[in-house]
């Protein structure tokens, strides 16, 4: 067999800005020699009651793995040309013991995980909001432990004789049978609408039909993917077909040499394979992806192929959609068209309304020049008779000062003439007034005329 086996998985966007981690896991297996090749994956339910589910993920591709490792090795031991027929013929027994397995495998994984980490209180305390205290309460009476790490699963693997496919959850399963036709070779979960994906952790998978599927095929397809809900889901879509038909194109053409048997990606082809699972984690939901699966090597893939049915329906759906969209457009188009009135009806009111603010505006606006007009007018008078009261008020002073002059002069001359007068007084020497007997009851003949003349 001339088979590339693949895996990857990468944290999603929404997962990164909530300081989540990935959630998602993915492994494969070679046979070393070149007999049998595996790839699965698992999602984890991003449920905080789930807080675990990262670790129930890895322990769930390790336990398909490990199960799916030991089929085939008793597969390839048999060696007998009847050994096909007769593992077809125990399908039904081997589908069970395969699922008994899985589920034995990955509980016992839990149980020593949580017998080696117990739930720490700080699990549990993140579980203390009204919404998540009933799981709280029901995990610390050591009830449903199981559910803390639930995770989906699927797988595909393959020999040369046959090939399985087996998924519990959400997520697809692809094969490409060649000539360009893919299919999903399981039937879809019924309770996944009403309930939600089942999960590792169910304890109804075995005995609920369809909880946890698995088909055994005869021969080996071109080429089968395994994908987690981030990338695909049920049904089948176009858009899917289209891009894993792209993807595989892109991984043949970066192949480099090719050698015998069961090979990996090389670097350029696992450079490719991040690349594009990265892209489903940054659109939509923004949720952690997931891809795996394997591809014939040698063979060229060919273009998608459709039914008539698919075509008719695509056909249809396309009718209905320009249909939809035409009757939006004349329905917007009516809507608009009116607003569009509407608004131009605004726009003339308005228009017409700043014409008359103008009118206004401009009517103010003399009006306010002529206030201006008279304001200056009245500044000019005021100007006016300050100047004429600053002239007055210095004719004033200089009036107000000559007066004072003049009655300082005339002042000034009346005591001159008094002191003149005063002089002319004669002057009784000393000697005269000592033969007076009483100097101060004599009458003074000189000086009694001289004031009898002064009075006359």
């Amino acid at each position: 067999m001339n088979y590339t086996v693949f895996s990857a998985h990468t944290i999603g966007k929404s997962h990164i800005r909530a300081g989540m981690g990935c959630e998602d896991y993915s492994g494969h297996y070679k046979d070393p020699e070149g007999r049998y090749m595996i790839a699965v994956i698992c999602d984890g339910h991003s449920d905080p009651k789930c807080f675990r589910s990262a670790r129930g993920a890895r322990m769930g591709c390790e336990a398909a793995l490990e199960v799916l490792k030991n089929l085939f090795e008793n597969y390839q031991e048999d060696g007998e040309p009847e050994a096909l027929s007769r593992f077809l013929d125990r399908k039904s027994e081997v589908s069970a013991r395969i699922r008994a397995g899985i589920l034995q495998e990955w509980n016992q994984k839990v149980a020593e995980d949580l017998k080696e980490e117990p739930i720490t209180q700080a699990e549990y305390d993140a579980l203390d909001t009204p919404q998540y205290r009933p799981a709280m309460k029901y995990y610390q009476e050591g009830k449903g432990l199981n559910n803390i790490y639930g995770a989906t699963l699927i797988a595909a693997a393959a020999c040369a004789d046959f090939h399985l496919v087996l998924q519990i959850g959400d997520g697809i399963a692809v094969r490409l049978e060649g000539e360009g036709v893919y299919s999903a070779p399981l039937p879809e979960d019924d309770k996944e609408e009403m309930e939600g994906p089942a999960s590792l952790c169910d304890t109804d998978l075995l005995s609920r039909e369809k909880a946890f599927r698995l088909e055994i095929f005869p021969g080996i397809p071109q080429a089968m993917f395994v994908t987690s809900d981030g990338i695909g889901d049920m049904p089948l879509s176009v858009p899917l077909r289209e891009n894993l038909c792209l993807f595989q194109r892109e991984l043949l053409e970066r192949r480099g040499e090719q050698t015998e048997g069961i090979l990996e990606l090389n670097e350029e082809q696992g450079k490719w394979l991040e690349d594009f699972i990265s892209y489903y984690s940054r659109q939509g939901l923004e949720d952690d992806c997931c891809l795996g699966g394997f591809f014939d090597s040698a063979a060229a893939v060919e273009e998608v192929a459709l039914s008539s049915e698919e075509l008719d329906k695509l056909r249809r759906d396309l009718e209905q959609d320009r249909k939809e969209k035409e009757e939006r457009y004349l329905d917007t188009k009516d809507k608009l068209q009116t607003a569009l009135k509407e608004n131009q009806d605004k726009i003339q009111k308005l228009c017409q309304q700043i014409d008359s603010l103008r009118q206004k505006t401009e009517k103010l606006e003399k009006q306010l020049e002529q206030e201006r007009k008279e304001s200056e007018h009245i500044r000019n008078v005021i100007e006016r008779r300050e100047k004429d009261y600053t002239k007055t008020k210095s004719d004033y002073d200089r009036q107000k000062n000559y007066i004072a002059e003049k009655e300082e002069a005339g002042s000034r001359k009346a005591s001159g003439a008094a002191k003149s007068q005063e002089e002319d007084w004669p002057r009784l020497r000393v000697e005269e007034l000592e033969g007076l007997e009483n100097p101060e009851t004599e009458s003074l003949p000189e000086k009694k005329e001289s004031e009898e003349g002064g009075e006359g």
